[in-house]
Parts: C-alpha cells; structure tokens; sequence
C-alpha cells in the first residue's frame, strides 16, 4: 500500500484570535508570521515532502479555503489570513468535509501514474484544529447538535480523519475533547494551561504541528505530542 496524506491546518480568525490581552503579540499575528516557515520546515523532510499535500482553512462567522491542497514538492505560498467574526465550528466543519472528499480524489488521480498500476493508495488526512474559543454563531453558543454530526462524518473507520484539536487560552475542554480524535491517553486534544503568553503559545503549537506531521506520516496515523504550556485533555 503506497500512503499519501493530506494536512489540513484549520484556523480560528475570529476577533477574540487577534486580542492580544495581557500579552503584547495576538496568537493571530503570530500565527502569520509563522506560516512560511512551517512550510518551509516541513519540506525539509523527504518523507513529508514527497508524500503529502497542504492546505489551509481559516473560519471566523464563516469559513473559507486560503490555501488549496498543494503538493509540498512544490514551495506552497500561503495568503494572509482573513480576519473577522464569530467562531463558527459547523461552517469551517463542512468545508473541511466537503474539501476532503474532492482533496482526495485529486491527490489519487495524481499519484497513481506514479505507483505500480495494482498499488493500493490510500490519501489520510491528518487536520490540526486551532481554536482559542468556543463555537459561537448569532448570538448563541453553537449546540454540539450543529457540528458534531459533521466531526462524526470525518471520522468514521472506514477512512477517518486524524484530528488534533488544539485550544489556546479561552477554549473549552469539552468541545476539544469532543471535536478531537484518538482514545483514552492518546486523545489528540490540548488546551492551554496557563502557563505560557498567547503568542509563544502559538510558536510552541506550530512546532508541535511540524513535529506531528514529520512523525504520523512515518507510521501511518497521527501522533502529537503535548505542546509545551499545553495539556492534553479527557473525556468525561
């Protein structure tokens, strides 16, 4: 079996993003001046770099693709990120979905003059979700009625989607614990502790998210470990 990934990083854009509070640097300028060089970085490792393809999607009242499925054998340019809005959880949701079903098709159809013709390709997809709030839309929380059925369809066994969802400070424990994949002690759910200023937080989750991505595409399922000023969540 010859195995492709597609990466997806999902990012919350919503006003509470670009607050920097008691910290001077908001986690969305950080985030901003990091996204080069994550990719970048990523490409430094050939496993990564002729295996996988990136894309970015950015959500605030609604959600919206900023950088389509790209090889990382080419030099991906990442647009800047919108910035506005509420923190909608089903939108961006959906659009991931919807974006994972053509982004596979596409990656198969490309690779396949590649392999032998009887090789079996399989396109995982492994989604870093980060978010510093929870789902709000109009002027209600989002109920996990609107946007955990659509979390359920990307996860289902017969070609699941690998999910780390990773909470900056504000987020809530159980919408990371819900929206994340992974079982037990190895849920693919963070949230901040406290510890660490928002803007070095957000460095610390980009490295863990290139760390990730070097490491799950060698094994063939997601693996992260804890960002640093971070811990990892459980269900109740």
């Amino acid at each position: 079996m010859r195995k492709f990934h597609l990466i997806y990083l999902v990012l919350d854009v919503s006003i509470s993003m670009r607050k920097p509070g008691r910290h001077i640097e908001s986690p969305f300028e950080r985030f901003q001046l990091l996204m080069p060089d994550l990719v970048l970085h990523m490409r430094e490792h050939i496993q990564v770099r002729t295996t996988c393809w990136l894309s970015v999607i950015a959500f605030a009242s609604e959600a919206t693709t900023v950088l389509p499925a790209t090889s990382l054998r080419e030099i991906p340019t990442v647009p800047p990120l919108p910035a506005a809005g509420q923190t909608n959880y089903a939108a961006a949701l959906k659009l991931l979905r919807d974006r994972i079903v053509a982004d596979q098709a596409e990656v198969e159809a490309s690779v396949r003059p590649m392999v032998d013709d009887d090789a079996t390709i399989a396109v995982r997809p492994l989604v870093f979700f980060v978010s510093d709030g929870f789902p709000y839309f109009g002027t209600a929380k989002q109920t996990r009625s609107e946007w955990l059925p659509v979390r359920n369809e990307l996860a289902v066994p017969a070609g699941p989607a690998h999910i780390a969802a990773l909470g900056l400070e504000g987020a809530e424990e159980g919408v990371l614990a819900d929206l994340a994949t992974g079982e037990g002690a190895l849920i693919n759910g963070f949230i901040a502790d406290g510890t660490v200023a928002s803007g070095a937080l957000a460095s610390n989750v980009t490295s863990a998210i290139l760390d990730s991505v070097a490491r799950s595409t060698q094994v063939g399922t997601m693996v992260i470990k804890t960002p640093a000023g971070m811990r990892r969540v459980s269900r109740r």
